[in-house]
């Protein structure tokens, strides 16, 4: 790993962002790693979307003393609980279809409102587990259509959301407001 992040590094001519996710790639970047990596400039951040909360927080340790290093959480419902540890923030799929929803977590966590923040989350929980249905992404990509973002369809194997599927996840964005504005 750190043979392969160094000759990345030695190429590129923008800072790197390492991306942790395990579920796709079979490999692991151990925290001792990314410090590593951080400490000799290699990566300036990382995007963890392993759902691992406690791989989230040991790479939080391993980084702490370095003030500059970025760590993002690719897993919408842990975006509260990774700021409380130390996360910058999160790269994630529910802020293509709801981006004020996560921009509101973040704002109520840097005014300490703790209770707002912890009612935001769980709607944006209840969000993600709406479009967590059938193999990722179709219904990201449904509700990104349905916002007037993008065609439905997400890239082969991945079939496309059915009717039914869209028209029950329809139902559910328009009860939360999030199509409204495109009425408006």
């Amino acid at each position: 790993m750190l043979a392969f992040y160094r000759r990345l590094a030695a190429e590129s001519k923008i800072p790197l962002l390492l991306y942790n996710i395990p579920q796709f790639t079979k490999v692991i970047t151990e925290p001792a790693t990314v410090a590593a990596l951080a400490r000799e400039g290699t990566i300036a951040g990382i995007k963890d979307s392993s759902r691992d909360f406690e791989y989230f927080e040991n790479v939080c340790v391993a980084t702490r003393d370095l003030p500059r290093f970025r760590i993002f959480t690719g897993s919408d419902s842990m975006l509260l609980a990774s700021l409380v540890m130390g996360g910058a923030g999160t790269i994630c799929g529910a802020a293509n279809i709801a981006p004020t929803w996560v921009v509101r977590i973040y704002e109520d966590f840097t005014h300490g409102n703790w209770e707002a923040a912890r009612k935001h989350q769980d709607a944006l929980v209840e969000l993600v587990m709406a479009v967590r249905a059938g193999a990722f992404p179709a219904a990201v990509k449904a509700a990104v259509h349905l916002l007037g973002i993008c065609e439905p369809w997400p890239a082969p194997p991945v079939a496309a959301y059915d009717d039914a599927s869209t028209a029950r996840l329809r139902e559910r964005l328009e009860r939360w407001g999030l199509l409204s504005a495109l009425r408006d």
